[in-house]
Order: C-alpha cells, then sequence, then structure tokens
C-alpha cells in the first residue's frame, strides 16, 4: 500500500476505525471493572437469561407491588430481580421490604436489595450493573407495568439474534395523582401505542422512541465495551446508553408489545421534577456526544440517508424556487407601488395645478353663486 493510500486509510492511526477502537479501549481502561457474578463463570448454566434492575425511593410501594405482581406471572422464570433503593429512607424502607416478602417463593428467591446512596438517577444502574448476574440486563421504573410475556419475548429474541440489543415495543399511559386518595393510587388513561413497530436507529438519532423496559442490553456492553450510565445526566441517561449500544452491538426487534410506561401527568415525573429547558439542554448535551464521536451504522442505513438526503436537497431546492418567487413577487409590487405612488402624485400636482390657474380664480364667483342657487333650491 502507498503512503497515500495508507493515510487514508479507515485503520490509520488518523482514520475513524482505529479512533473508534481506541475510544472504546480508553473507556474501557477507565471504567470500573465489573466483577463476574459471584461463584459463577459466565459460562455457566446457572446464569439467569435477564437481570432486571428496579430504581426505587419507596414513594409509591403500591405501584411497586404491582410490578412485583407482574413479574411474578412471568411464562419465562430465567430471570433475576435487584430492587435498587436509592438514598432510601428509614420510613419507606419497610414498605419495600415487604413488598419484597409478600411475593411468592419462587420469585422472592430471585429477588435482592441492594442500598445505593448519593448520585443521580444513573448511580442505582451503574451499582445495579455491578451486581448483575444476567447475560442480559434491563431497567425498569418503580412506576411501570410488564406483560406476562415480557422476560419470554426478550429471551426468544437472543435465542434468534444473540449478542444484539433486544427491543420490545412499550404502550403508555398517563397516570394522575388523586386527590384524597392513599398515596400510589392515580388515576390511569387508556394505553396508547405512540412508539414504532421496529427499531431505526436513524430515528432514535432524533429522539429516544424506546423506553428503558422496552430494552435488553448484552451484559458485554458493560463488562467488555466499558458503557456506562452517565451520572453527570440527570435525564436522557438511558437515551444516551442505548445509542451506542445500538450502534457497536445492533438490535433485534419484534413487533409485540410487552410492557406499559407509566407517564405521570402531575407531579413525580422527571420532566416536571428537572423542568422543560433542563430537559432541552440535556438532549443537546447527548446530541453533541454522538455527533463528537464515530457511529457505526446498520444496514439499510445508507438508502435511508440518501433518501433523508434527497429530500432534503429538494427542500432545498424548494425553498430556492420559492425565494426566488417571492423575490419577484415583492419586486413586482414595489414596482406597482411605486407607479401608483407617481399616478397620485401626477394627480395631485393636475389638481393643484387647475385651482392655481387664473380662470380657475375668475370663476370663483360664478361658482358660489350657482351653489347658493342650489341651496334656495332645495328649501323650496
Amino acid at each position: 500500500m502507498s503512503d497515500d493510500l495508507a493515510a487514508r486509510s479507515a485503520f490509520a492511526a488518523d482514520g475513524p476505525l482505529h479512533a473508534l477502537l481506541r475510544r472504546l479501549t480508553e473507556r474501557a481502561a477507565r471504567a470500573e471493572p465489573l466483577p463476574a457474578p459471584t461463584g459463577l463463570t459466565t459460562g455457566s448454566a446457572e446464569l439467569p437469561f435477564l437481570s432486571v434492575l428496579t430504581r426505587t425511593q419507596g414513594r409509591r410501594p403500591e405501584t411497586l407491588r404491582e410490578l412485583m405482581l407482574c413479574l411474578a406471572a412471568q411464562t419465562c422464570e430465567d430471570f433475576e430481580v435487584l430492587i435498587l433503593a436509592h438514598d432510601l429512607p428509614a420510613d419507606r424502607s419497610g414498605a419495600v421490604d415487604a413488598a419484597i416478602a409478600e411475593q411468592p417463593e419462587r420469585l422472592r428467591s430471585r429477588v435482592r436489595r441492594v442500598d445505593v446512596t448519593g448520585g443521580g438517577r444513573s448511580r442505582p444502574l451503574n451499582i445495579g450493573l455491578v451486581e448483575a448476574r444476567g447475560r442480559y440486563v434491563v431497567a425498569v421504573d418503580d412506576d411501570d407495568l410488564v406483560l406476562a410475556h415480557w422476560v419470554a419475548e426478550f429471551r426468544q429474541l437472543a435465542q434468534s439474534q444473540p449478542g444484539r440489543v433486544l427491543r420490545a415495543v412499550v404502550a403508555e399511559q398517563d397516570v394522575a395523582e388523586t386527590p384524597g386518595v392513599a398515596p400510589g393510587h392515580a388515576a390511569v388513561s387508556a394505553t396508547r401505542t405512540p412508539y414504532p413497530d421496529h427499531f431505526d436507529l436513524l430515528a432514535h438519532l432524533v429522539s429516544n422512541l424506546t423506553p428503558n423496559l422496552g430494552l435488553a442490553f448484552p451484559r458485554e456492553c458493560f463488562t467488555e465495551l466499558g458503557i456506562r450510565y452517565d451520572e453527570a445526566l440527570h435525564v436522557f441517561e438511558d437515551w444516551d446508553v442505548l445509542l451506542e449500544c445500538a450502534a457497536l452491538c445492533g438490535v433485534a426487534s419484534t413487533p409485540e408489545v410487552t410492557a406499559v410506561y407509566r407517564r405521570w401527568v402531575d407531579a413525580g415525573s422527571s420532566l416536571l421534577e428537572a423542568g422543560e429547558e433542563s430537559w432541552r439542554a440535556a438532549e443537546r448535551d447527548v446530541a453533541a456526544r454522538i455527533d463528537s464521536r464515530e457511529l457505526l451504522l446498520p444496514p439499510g442505513a445508507f438508502s435511508a440517508l440518501r433518501w433523508y438526503k434527497a429530500e432534503q436537497l429538494e427542500y432545498a431546492a424548494e425553498h430556492g424556487r420559492m425565494s426566488a418567487a417571492r423575490d419577484y413577487a415583492e419586486a413586482e409590487l414595489a414596482r406597482v407601488e411605486a407607479l401608483l405612488a407617481a399616478s397620485e402624485q401626477r394627480y395631485v400636482d393636475v389638481v393643484r395645478d387647475f385651482e392655481e390657474s387664473a380662470s380657475w380664480k375668475l370663476t370663483a364667483p360664478v361658482r358660489r353663486l350657482s351653489d347658493k342657487a342650489r341651496r334656495l333650491r332645495g328649501q323650496t
């Protein structure tokens, strides 16, 4: 290979693939290593398929009980549950323990409570990654719901397309606290399905179209690639992780609806607590992070990008044509307005000249007599 070709190679020291590998290696070295599951190896048959990471602050023990009931009803029981109790005050600790203790033994034996102190929303998830033993990891908040085939769908995807991020469709429901009703009980809307049936990485670059409970990540994303939830982000930490894992591992997707994301519309939601402007700032931050690094694209992205670019170019051309037509119309309007102004000025000049003429002044007495005669005739 010539020096010129080597300099332009993707694998050159400043090439995109080399930069990508260097970034992954450096980040994996900086990240705190995730220990192997206690007493087990990654090839052990005893490893659960899925680790369910559930953040809770004990604010809504009733919704945590509902989630635990959903997990007890799973048709596939090849999973463990980590209840990540984040800065849990003493007066809420008992309710969380009670929600675990009242589960049937076959679920209770697979549930662990892990206490987490300090940090923001991402801290419990990172601690959960250290504690997780599953081959895949999924995050579910304590106020969401999962359907009975939730784990089974993830496992079927993993068997057909191992090593990929697993993605299922999530329904959505508005929830509002009901005045005068015990905390945790709420009025709920009908469920809807606003998220797409299949995963599209390019669409996800625009906004997050998959709530975290619809995504199961291979544990290798965190053990081998060093990916972590960014604790500097107070929102969009899940979107940041999804974009990087999806680009590196690909996504296996199913159109099955397997869970319900609850959107709190009056209190307790991260949007309301953080404020819309804070959300927009975090969104711009994540976009800047993605924009600053190399991005692998899945099959089909080339055609999609060509279509998007063609649409952009056509829009730009149409905008140019419309701008030219607008400029022409504005010029024509200015020309007509100038003609009207000139005509009006000529009319004013003609009237002025006529009124200042000698004949107009000499006939003024006649016009006054004529006007007086008309008024007299009108009175008779």
